[in-house]
């Protein structure tokens, strides 16, 4: 009988300890942001201005560190991490957003050591990704992609990119 009322209260400890632990991560991205925000480590978005609606759309995601320090970043809520998140915003031309239609993954937190790239002074890290394989980019017109990232990574995007993808006919 204790057995099943354990049972019973199972669920509810299970997220008053998820709470705990998300408020002291939290209180520890808070520290991250603050201090990111002044690190600068910057994202860019970059392609080709014009895409073919039947060919793959690859986008380079740039991080460049503007610091005087060596700094690093979380791959969490990146490219770097494969198409594993919603870590862009992709509108079309009119204004509709297009759905991240990917896999999401779940995560161990804090991020683990192997997570995390660093960046020399004045240095970047690159990767090339195909924007179609999380977002079901299936009509020719005007798109606007913009990093909206998550704030575990700290990551600064001023800037969104612009294409357009035409009929392949």
């Amino acid at each position: 009988m204790q057995k099943k009322q354990l049972l019973k209260f199972l669920p509810l400890l299970t997220t008053a300890l998820l709470s705990i632990q998300c408020a002291h991560l939290k209180n520890n991205i808070t520290g991250m942001e603050t201090k990111h925000a002044d690190s600068s480590l910057y994202v860019t978005l970059d392609g080709s201005q014009r895409y073919q609606i039947d060919q793959p759309i690859m986008i380079e995601f740039k991080v460049t560190n503007s610091n005087p320090d060596t700094l690093s970043f979380c791959q969490y809520d990146t490219p770097f991490e494969n198409m594993v998140s919603k870590f862009l915003q992709v509108e079309n031309g009119k204004g509709e957003e297009v759905k991240y239609m990917g896999p999401m993954a779940r995560r161990v937190m804090p991020p683990p050591a192997e997570t995390y790239h660093k960046i020399a002074p004045g240095g970047s890290k690159t990767i090339t990704f195909d924007l179609k394989k999380g977002y079901p980019i299936a009509k020719a017109g005007k798109y606007t992609i913009h990093y909206i990232g998550d704030t575990i990574n700290g990551l600064i995007s001023k800037k969104g990119l612009s294409i357009t993808v035409m009929d392949g006919k």
